[in-house]
């Protein structure tokens, strides 16, 4: 049964099960035009409509893949189609935090367990579903997704979205999503994610290491990018203290305190040394209320150990998959995966370049 029959099966039968206005539904008849709106890449490359400069991101795409394959991730028939889709994103992810807790609430799914998000095809439907909960108190942050893993049960397109964002986002971010179709350790959302990211990120450093230029920006990205990540959960560690420290939930000088200390570590962002972005305006926009500093611990916490282990595994990203690969089937794979350590005297950055 072909990947197009099977796809329309699961769809009716999700269908069947739920309403026209059930939640579940609203997924199907997204993975549905997300599906029905595949071309082959080769099609597209070779399709004199195609302009050059969206033909040029579907070959690195194409390159990425078999880069990707031969860093140990499970490739399948993934990412060898495209959708045009507009806007910025295909999904939005809805992320709750608890009344005083940089935690993410979780959400559960048939198969997949919990996660930390809440994902809508339809962006209206997540702003409707994040008011609903900030109308009981809860905090939440809205985040647009250019891309997302069905864990090798659909071939996942590369979509327009992803495109936009240039090359070197674009090979990260399959590159992290070929890591959760490799790699998915059930009850533990954080481990998934950062592990992804980092594979992600590194794994495109190292894709463009033959094009000096395009390396030097991915390099600069990825810097920037986990200097603010690192400020961000700086501070909330700093609001995870305030908050255990409470007396009562509404004790007017917890909300003070953090106020005061959201306004220090934006001064705090507006300082640093960044490459690419304005650190002035990246203090100004960087979201730091409770539920996105959730979603910021979900995929960055673990990230400097990540690191720890690809530079006592001699910086070999091959080896670090493998290792990961082992570890999902571990009775703990966290602790097993970064059990191992920095010898001593050996240890280097958090980032080198």
């Amino acid at each position: 049964m072909n990947r197009s029959a099977v796809a329309t099966i699961a769809s009716l039968l999700l269908i069947w099960m739920c309403s026209s206005g059930c939640y579940y539904g609203h997924l199907v008849a997204g993975q549905t035009r997300l599906l029905w709106g595949r071309t082959p890449m080769p099609e597209m490359i070779e399709s004199p409509a195609t302009s050059p400069e969206l033909r040029s991101q579907l070959e690195t795409i194409e390159q990425a893949r078999i880069f990707a394959q031969g860093l140990g991730l499970d490739v399948d028939e993934q990412y060898t189609e495209y959708v045009a889709w507009p806007g910025d994103r295909i999904i939005t992810n809805l992320v709750v935090a608890e009344p005083l807790s940089v935690d993410s609430r979780p959400f559960r799914y048939p198969i997949l367990g919990e996660l930390p998000y809440r994902g809508f095809f339809d962006e209206g439907r997540a702003e409707t579903a994040a008011q609903v909960f900030v109308d009981q108190g809860y905090d939440v942050c809205l985040v647009p997704v250019s891309a997302y893993s069905t864990l090798g049960f659909f071939s996942d397109p590369v979509t327009a979205p992803m495109l936009r964002r240039g090359k070197g986002p674009a090979v990260e971010t399959i590159l992290h999503e070929f890591v959760h179709a490799t790699v998915f350790v059930d009850g533990d959302a954080g481990f998934n994610e950062s592990a992804a990211s980092f594979i992600g990120q590194q794994g495109s450093i190292d894709f463009f290491s033959s094009d000096p230029d395009q390396a030097k920006v991915r390099e600069q990205q990825i810097h920037d990018n986990r200097l603010v990540s690192e400020e961000a959960l700086r501070f909330r560690e700093e609001v995870r203290t305030i908050y255990e420290n409470a007396s009562e939930a509404t004790d007017q000088r917890v909300r003070e305190k953090r106020v005061r200390a959201e306004q220090e570590a934006r001064a705090r962002l507006s300082r640093l040394p960044l490459e690419l972005a304005d650190p002035e305006l990246t203090s100004k926009y960087v979201g730091l209320n409770d539920a996105c500093l959730a979603l910021r611990g979900t995929y960055g916490s673990d990230l400097t150990q990540h690191q720890v282990v690809f530079e006592r595994l001699d910086r070999n990203l091959p080896k670090f998959i493998s290792r990961l690969k082992e570890a999902a089937g571990r009775p703990d794979p966290r602790a097993w995966f970064f059990s191992i350590s920095l010898s001593e005297g050996s240890s280097r950055q958090a980032f080198t370049r």
